[in-house]
């Protein structure tokens, strides 16, 4: 979770505290930039000697900065960052305290990610919009609507990516920030243009209840609600995966007819009826997966960090999609579990030290095996 409570300052001296410490790791992060080096190091060779994503974001003129750079330029992701020049305006950085249970504590300190300007993105000159234009797919987390300019941009790319066969992509991210509901209201106003959107359970919960704590555990039969509360709010043919941990994720898959669910019998329908007309009428169907215990993660130990394991199973299972599978296919959950496997059982970024690891990468290949060699369309 992260420690919101704390001033900007007293944020600033437990970084501080962290830095000095010689025991501390550190390494690039942010969930974006985690997901595009999971799906680079997913893809394997599929995409080998090929940069097939790139990372947006702003990030300032300094040390911070250039370990970002360094760390995408070894991973071979594309870095399409606004250079924020001013010198009060420092790269965001996180504390992430660790104790020996594996979870986590946030400590953020906000920097120059927060002056991302929309232009940057909508300017069709710029690096970042150039690299939009050839996007198969386009994904945005919560942490990129915090601002007006920011959320300006994101629904700049979601509208580029309607009526396309552009894979616009969303994640919840953070069941802290949709404490607020002013980005909550600025991610139900993308949800229609989403094709896939992911979450965990705290987040699934934390969407449709702001009420609930963020650390707060629910029951399956609440997460199933939550599940679908939201997957009512996406459009016909679109998918939403919400994790649940070491336990399971649920995909749900919105259709525009029964025939076209695999159990019509199970499917839920959602909208009204007009006259005795069907046409707003939407189905949806839930299946869940459970994670299994893969030995080709063994040789990786314990696991000893969970934080990123959400952004490295976006990033397998993107990876996935890109490889032929569908949006709603198992071969795409386990793909995306693969990838957290690997993510928990190392402290900081991983993609860096695994970036030459074929041992550990040959396992991905059958994961992605596609039935097709190209990124199904919408």
């Amino acid at each position: 979770m992260e420690a919101r409570h704390l001033s900007a300052e007293r944020r600033r001296e437990i970084l501080s505290l962290v830095m000095r410490d010689p025991k501390s790791v550190v390494s690039a992060g942010g969930s974006a930039l985690n997901t595009a080096m999971a799906l680079q190091w997913s893809l394997g060779d599929y995409a080998e000697d090929v940069k097939a994503c790139g990372c947006l974001g702003a990030i300032g003129e300094d040390e911070a900065g250039k370990i970002l750079e360094n760390s995408l330029q070894r991973t071979n992701v594309t870095a399409l960052f606004q250079k924020v020049k001013e010198s009060d305006v420092p790269t965001g950085q996180c504390a992430i305290l660790v104790p020996e249970s594996g979870d986590r504590c946030i400590v953020a300190v906000r920097g120059a990610y927060r002056h991302l300007n929309s232009k940057f993105v909508t300017d069709s000159k710029s690096k970042a919009n150039r690299a939009l234009q050839k996007a198969k797919i386009v994904y945005c987390t919560s942490f990129l609507v915090t601002t007006p300019p920011r959320y300006s941009a994101v629904m700049y790319m979601a509208q580029k990516t309607k009526d396309t066969d552009v894979l616009f992509a969303l994640n919840l991210s953070s069941a802290t920030l949709l404490a607020n509901s002013a980005i909550r209201d600025r991610m139900l106003s993308l949800l229609p243009y989403a094709d896939l959107v992911f979450a965990n359970e705290a987040e699934a919960l934390a969407f449709v209840s702001a009420s609930k704590p963020t650390e707060y555990h629910a029951s399956a039969p609440e997460v199933l609600d939550a599940v679908e509360s939201i997957a009512k709010r996406l459009q016909p043919g679109s998918t939403l995966a919400v994790t649940r941990g070491s336990k399971s994720t649920i995909v749900a898959s919105v259709k525009a007819s029964p025939s076209s669910v695999r159990s019509p019998s199970s499917a839920i329908e959602c909208g009204t009826r007009n006259s005795g007309s069907s046409k707003n009428l939407k189905y949806i169907e839930v299946t869940e997966h459970s994670v299994r215990k893969l030995s080709a993660l063994e040789v990786l130990g314990p696991v000893v960090d969970t934080n990123g394991a959400g952004d490295a199973f976006v990033g397998g299972y993107l990876a996935a999609l890109i490889a032929g599978h569908a949006m709603n296919s198992k071969s795409a959950v386990e793909a995306g579990h693969f990838a957290a496997g690997i993510a928990v059982r190392c402290t900081g970024s991983v993609w860096d030290a695994l970036h030459d690891d074929n041992a550990v990468r040959k396992h991905v290949r059958p994961l992605l095996c596609p039935p097709e060699d190209s990124l199904k369309s919408k």
